[in-house]
């Protein structure tokens, strides 16, 4: 007998748990993660009415800040799909220390190749961002022109900022 009092050998019809823990429940999440919730846009998840935040293509939401004169997204991308609807290699993505209580954290890693294609790993209308990008980024953040041009590892503690939670940041 499986958890909704069906006995039988036929896996196929046992039921699964709903977002609510039901067996067999109808309960689903929003786009806001909201168990039954009233499928609210991501600007609504983020409370931000004026649209500062954004959906992949996969339904998930970020929320958008902007620095300085630039956009970004607030966190990182957790899309297993590219943003033409094509599956990314399960090879190209990684989740952090392959523990996946990391992935509400950090989102995704991607490697090289998820992101040297023609094909846009971002949502619609994003893309990675250029060394120059993040550099303006380094520099609005407190870093010297000159250490922003620099090669290999640079700054100090410009990711602890971005993270606004230093703990989640190591300065190696």
């Amino acid at each position: 007998e499986d958890n909704c009092g069906i006995c039988d050998e036929d896996p196929t019809n046992d039921c699964s748990q709903d977002c609510a823990g039901n067996w067999g429940g109808q309960s689903a999440e929003d786009s806001c993660g909201a168990c039954d919730g009233d499928n609210s846009t991501c600007s609504d998840c983020f409370g931000v009415p004026n649209g500062n935040a954004l959906e992949d293509i996969d339904g998930n939401c970020y929320e958008v800040v902007e620095i300085g004169d630039q956009v970004w997204m607030a966190e990182n991308l957790k899309a297993v799909h590219y943003s033409n609807g094509d599956e990314i290699q399960s090879d190209y993505i990684q989740i952090p220390n392959n523990d996946l209580d990391n992935f509400d954290t950090y989102g995704f890693l991607y490697k090289g190749w998820a992101l040297a294609g023609e094909q846009n790993v971002c949502p619609t209308n994003w893309h990675m961002p250029t060394d120059n990008e993040w550099m303006q980024l380094e520099i609005f953040l407190g870093m010297s022109q000159s250490q922003a041009e620099s090669t290999g590892y640079r700054g100090t503690n410009e990711g602890a900022k971005l993270a606004s939670n230093a703990e989640l940041w190591n300065n190696q």
